[in-house]
């Protein structure tokens, strides 16, 4: 196993074992002990990796590969091993979204992986949250494909006022993703039977009163229905069959549950009017999980600052990852140079700059010393005109 990574010539390499982590972890006095952490011994003495990156011209490439034995890839199995129904990228604001990433999993297979290794209080709790939606633990599994595709379509600035009653109101900036969210649907019955059961206890719970005559589970029961309807969201449906609920924005199709955070997204997917979201290195179409960025779009962003550098000196992020590993490439503007060389000068210009603007009594100090200092070489190396120097011309830079 060494041997096979010592063999790669990448610029940087990292090998990860889990069975020296483990015996690492088991011999702190803190680990050694807990019931939980030895549950997992299987999973931490199963998993190794290899992780190598390489600086080449006009990118940055990063690969892993994964050595999992044959007892964790059986517990793993409900990670997918194809890639997301294309359907999935109908659903864009826009074609070229600034990211956009997927993944697939085996939903039934993931929540009894779930129910074997979580902590019994807490699987019991979301058992509870589960019967709270009306539904049962089969028929929560059976709701969603496992496919998700998430995206960011833009980034948008915006200047926002807040009166407080007293003094000058307080106006900031902020800059917030305009996102949306795509879960494949298996069974829209069950989303459906869901979302009538949240609506009925809204209604219910706003309506309700404690009267006298209650006995006093009646007043219990009550009293929790009122609390689970304040603190939930407030629930709204509107013409096109969009769900408002807080900020959020959801439509329940046939194939997809689609939520965002930008109500015209949300309303142009209601009217059958998604955009195809492109996949310009086609990871998105031969991996489980995989994502691609297009840094042109994000550059487009007024409130940057001191990010637009480094926004501006790559192009694309994309690549896509299995169970047995992946990789995924950084792509820069300028292939002239090895990418770890631009990356170095960026970083040392952004430095040289934040320290300007920290100290410019001392910027302005060093530069003048440095302009005296190649004023004297220039006399020295007989650069001045005759008699310049004796007459003091020089002093100074002048």
């Amino acid at each position: 196993l060494y041997v096979d990574f010592l063999k790669n010539d990448a610029d940087i390499g990292i090998h990860y074992d889990g069975k020296g982590m483990y015996g690492y972890m088991e011999d702190m006095a803190s680990m050694g002990g807990d019931d939980e952490f030895k549950k997992m011994k299987d999973t931490y003495e199963g998993m190794s990796y290899d992780w190598f990156m390489n600086f080449e011209k006009g990118s940055i490439d990063m690969e892993f590969v994964a050595d999992l034995s044959d007892e964790l890839k059986e517990k793993l199995n409900f990670i997918g091993k194809d890639a997301i129904n294309a359907k999935l990228l109908n659903y864009g604001l826009a074609s070229n979204p600034v990211l956009v990433g997927s993944y697939k999993l085996n939903f039934s297979e993931l929540f009894d992986y779930m129910k074997e290794n979580m902590d019994e209080g807490a699987f019991d709790e979301m058992e509870d949250g589960i019967s709270e939606l009306g539904l049962t633990v089969d028929e929560f599994k059976k709701a969603a494909s496992g496919e998700l595709v998430y995206v960011i379509d833009h980034i948008e600035t915006a200047t926002k006022t807040i009166d407080f009653g007293y003094g000058d109101p307080y106006t900031y900036t902020t800059t917030d993703p305009i996102f949306g969210v795509v879960i494949g649907v298996s069974n829209k019955s069950v989303i459906d039977k869901a979302l009538s059961s949240l609506m009925k206890e809204k209604e219910a719970a706003e309506s309700m009163d404690v009267a006298a005559d209650m006995g006093s589970d009646e007043v219990m029961n009550a009293l929790a229905a009122m609390e689970r309807s304040a603190s939930g969201p407030k629930l709204e449906i509107m013409e096109n069959g969009v769900i408002h609920a807080d900020e959020a924005w959801i439509y329940v199709g046939k194939e997809v549950l689609f939520m965002s955070n930008d109500s015209s997204w949300a309303a142009k997917i209601a009217e059958n009017r998604g955009e195809k979201i492109k996949d310009p290195k086609g990871d998105l179409g031969k991996f489980p999980f995989a994502v691609y960025g297009n840094f042109a779009s994000l550059a487009k962003m007024e409130n940057l600052k001191d990010a637009r550098p480094f926004v501006n000196m790559f192009t694309e992020l994309h690549g896509g990852a299995n169970i047995d590993g992946g990789s995924f490439h950084l792509l820069l503007k300028d292939n002239s140079k090895n990418s770890l060389r631009i990356l170095t000068e960026v970083i040392s210009d952004e430095l040289n700059k934040m320290e300007q603007k920290s100290n410019p009594d001392l910027y302005e100090e060093l530069s003048n010393a440095t302009t005296d200092e190649e004023a004297a070489e220039q006399c020295e190396g007989g650069a001045c005109e005759a008699g310049a120097c004796e007459a003091g011309a020089c002093e100074g830079g002048n």
